[in-house]
């Protein structure tokens, strides 16, 4: 079973007004794998007064999640390239309910083919703000 529920898929859907809209759907056999890796960039301040007080201020506190593939087709990894390089706003429902709008992280996607047409993926989503 997987965060995305308990059929295991994840559908994508890209559209813009000047081009078609692109869909794929990631089943059972092609979903990453879990559990995910976890990490979170939080910005804060730290202010000291000239009495000696400390004030902390966080500006923001962003989650991210490591997404990793093992042996993918290579249809499959192009499909996930282009989502990659569009740089979507991605949302998430799980079971109905609201797990998150990330954003892919840049510079995170690394590939590698494990054999013929066949490779290992890693990228990484950020919450978006």
């Amino acid at each position: 079973m997987s965060r995305f529920g308990s059929t295991a898929t994840f559908a994508y859907t890209s559209s813009d007004t000047f081009s078609a809209a692109t869909t794929f759907v990631l089943t059972a056999d092609s979903m990453p794998s879990y559990p995910f890796e976890t990490f979170s960039d939080t910005d804060r301040v730290i202010h000291t007064t000239k009495t000696g007080r400390k004030w902390a201020y966080q500006n923001y506190n962003l989650q991210s999640y490591e997404f990793n593939f093992a042996n993918l087709k290579e249809s499959m990894r192009g499909s996930l390239k282009a989502m990659f390089d569009a740089n979507p706003l991605l949302t998430f429902n799980t079971n109905g309910a609201l797990w998150g709008t990330f954003r892919p992280e840049r510079e995170s996607w690394k590939d590698q083919e494990v054999a013929f047409e066949l490779y290992d993926l890693s990228f990484s989503i950020v919450e978006s703000v």
